[in-house]
């Protein structure tokens, strides 16, 4: 149910990851949108202070912290030093008593595993790619091409160039011996759909709503490799993909097609509270489920989603309960 107090009386921990790996340019992007993140914010009226994360010991950070004094907007990605950590931030506030925004740790942690998530599609009847999952550099009697090869268990488009689309055998081969001595993980094929694609973010407790679609517009790509959202597309400014990949928000859909993608989503999405849910559909397929996620991948779309809207961020305020 939402939450009708004042904003005033409603402080805000703005807990926020701030890796000190990371390079200066991308430390300094990263504190920007922190800043315009706690702007929007305190523009609705809730004091608000930034807890940055700069290494494992987010427990102690915690502790400073009074959790019945207010709410966490946990855009805490990940524990810096500790790989796979987005679940284990959740975790650690609900074992400490905070009240957060975002999904609980059980969401977060599966939406990690990209398997289970298309397992979990499958299961509730959603349209999703072929796929398998590659322990060892062999193409396994896979036909269907292009294909795309992912990473098993990351996200944020994390180890995806213009080369994870593949168009043959050989290819497919290389780009999975690639994944597996690079990341030291399994490796996901799945087709790839060369089509339109959309990103649509969910929020709610109970009652799930749907926010605007955003589309990806790849039109002036025509190499069906540069056709998709890179780690550069969404995080290196000043890149090919960067640059020439736009968001149409909203995205130009008929009546039809948006209650069509709509069900997609409301039907696939079981992770809750805050999340988002990728589609791509080309014309001579139905539109498919390609990605699940229980959180917005903070920079790319603070940019171009929904964080920094006043309104938004008191509607979302208001549904952390």
């Amino acid at each position: 149910m939402p939450v009708n107090v004042d904003a005033g009386e409603l402080p805000v921990t703005l807990l926020f990851n701030l890796d000190p790996a990371w390079t200066i340019p991308e430390r300094e992007d990263a504190q920007s949108v922190c800043r315009q993140l706690r702007e929007a914010l305190v523009n609705t009226g809730h004091p608000t202070t930034i807890a940055y994360v700069h290494d494992h010991r987010l427990e102690a950070l915690l502790e400073t912290h009074n959790p019945s004094s207010g709410i966490v907007f946990n855009w805490c990605e990940s524990i810096p030093g500790v790989r796979h950590s987005e679940g284990l931030v959740a975790r650690i506030l609900e074992r400490q008593g905070f009240v957060f925004t975002g999904s609980n740790a059980a969401a977060l942690e599966l939406s990690q595993d990209k398997a289970r998530v298309k397992e979990l599609l499958v299961k509730q009847g959603i349209s999703t790619p072929p796929w398998r999952v590659y322990h060892r550099p062999e193409h396994g009697k896979w036909g269907t091409f292009p294909a795309i090869v992912k990473l098993e268990n990351e996200h944020a488009s994390e180890g995806i160039t213009r080369d994870a689309v593949v168009t043959g055998p050989d290819e497919l081969v290389e780009r999975v011996r690639y994944v597996l001595d690079t990341y030291k993980q399994p490796a996901l094929v799945e087709e790839f759909i060369d089509g339109r694609e959309f990103h649509v973010s969910l929020w709610g407790n109970g009652k799930i709503e749907v926010l605007p679609a955003a589309e990806m517009d790849f039109s002036l790509f025509e190499d069906v490799h540069d056709r998709l959202c890179t780690y550069d597309a969404k995080f290196v400014s000043g890149s090919v993909h960067y640059e020439g990949i736009k968001t149409l928000l909203p995205a130009p859909l008929a009546a039809n097609e948006l209650r069509a993608v709509e069900d997609v989503v409301l039907c696939g999405i079981q992770c809750g509270r805050l999340s988002r849910l990728r589609a791509r559909r080309s014309e001579a397929a139905r539109r498919q489920a390609v990605r699940a996620r229980c959180e917005p991948e903070r920079r790319h779309y603070l940019r171009c989603q929904f964080c920094v809207c006043r309104r938004s961020v008191r509607m979302l305020l208001r549904r952390v309960g």
